[in-house]
Formats: structure tokens, sequence, C-alpha cells
């Protein structure tokens, strides 16, 4: 077997958990994924099989689309839900309710404050992240409350749209480059409106040509490997 497989990727495993599953799921062990999706983060997660690995680092660097969900009112240290969450009965990770009153910030400033963040830009990438110090990432220093000292990286925003805004809940659509973090922009989003803000949700609909219609839910692949 040789290709692209679309996983619909849901909220709780890693992307290399994923990745772990299917391998599983299929009997290859030559598969990886083009381009890494936070546990809480769901949607479209293109895995190379066999052959097509070679493909990976050209698939990375596709532009990416996202409909995220940024909380407004609060900042958190990994710039997303993560101290919000529980396991359910299943399993499954669940995003508890906020427990602080939304603040007032009307459509216009938000709008306004979108401007901001449009076009090329050097990004901080968040301290929880993946990226590299020295050879550490970034996330481990951090857990250990060590100085996690960041270069920004050059990011280009397409296309950032408000889709709704409703009891301090932003939900926006979002056309960037590869290696754009959105829990950075939550973050800064709420650095810029004087308010504090963090990602609540986060689904990608798309990578590349490869869109979330042209995916396959995990559960589905892991029960007819």
């Amino acid at each position: 077997m040789h290709g692209v497989l679309i996983v619909d990727k849901p909220a709780g495993p890693t992307s290399h958990d994923v990745v772990a599953r299917v391998r599983r799921a299929v009997g290859i062990s030559r598969i990886g994924h083009t381009g890494t999706l936070d546990p809480l983060a769901t949607g479209v997660l293109a895995l190379v099989i066999g052959r097509a690995t070679r493909l990976a680092q050209f698939l990375s660097s596709d532009e990416k689309e996202y409909v995220a969900g940024v909380r407004l009112g609060w900042a958190t240290a990994t710039y997303d839900a993560e101290e919000r969450t529980a396991r359910g009965d299943r399993g499954e990770m669940i995003v508890l309710p906020p427990q602080q009153p939304a603040p007032e910030v009307g459509e216009a400033d938000l709008l306004a404050a979108l401007t901001d963040f449009v076009g090329s830009y050097a990004q901080l990438p968040p301290p929880f992240s993946a990226k590299k110090i020295g050879g550490t990432p970034a996330y481990l220093l951090a857990r250990l409350q060590k100085d996690v000292a960041l270069k920004p990286a050059d990011v280009t925003v397409k296309a950032l749209e408000l889709v709704a805004l409703h009891d301090g809940l932003a939900t926006l659509r979002i056309v960037s480059s590869s290696g754009f973090y959105v829990r950075s922009l939550a973050h800064d989003l709420g650095r810029r409106l004087g308010c504090g803000a963090h990602l609540e949700s986060l689904r990608r609909t798309r990578t590349g040509d490869f869109t979330a219609a042209e995916a396959t839910p995990l559960d589905v692949i892991q029960a007819e490997g």
C-alpha cells in the first residue's frame, strides 16, 4: 500500500498516536504524518504510507485552513484549554465550561484587532510547543518551569474571518501558511484586546488540496483495518 490517507483526527490523541493506531490497523509500519495537530484539535491529518513517505516534506509545507474557537476573558499557560479538560466515561477528552464571565468585547473591536494578524509577520511560538531549544522540545522545558527562549518565525495569514461572536467565544476561520500556531494567535489576540484569550477548540478543515470531506474518521479506520 502506497499513497496518502486522509484521517479525521478526534480530540484526545496526539498526531503520533494517530500514526501508531493506523499502523496497527492496516499492518504497515512505514507511515508518517504531514503536519502536527495538538491533542485537543480535530480534523484533517494527512498520512503518507509506503513509498509516499518521501512526499512528507512537500505536503507538510502546504497551506492550512482552520475553524477556531477563541475564548475571550483569560489567558492560559499553554495558550489553549488544556487546564479546562477532563476525561469522560469512555476516556474521551471533554473541555469543561468556562468559569469566568465573558468580557465586554464588541464585534467592532474584535474585527479591528483581527486586522493586525492578516498578512506576513513574525509569530512567537507557544512555550508549550514542539519547537526545540538546544535540542530539547520547548514543552519539556516549560513543564520544568525553565526559561523558554523561543525565536519568532515568519508566517503568513491569507484569510482571517470572524464567523461568530457569542458570550465571549469568537469563532474564526483561518487560512495560513504551514508553521502557523493558532494557539499563539488566540493568545496574542487576547493581549491585543486587553482581556486575555486562549484557544478553546480547533478543527483543521483543509491541508493543501485535502479537505475534511475526504477524511475518514480514525475509529472507522481502526474498525475496518
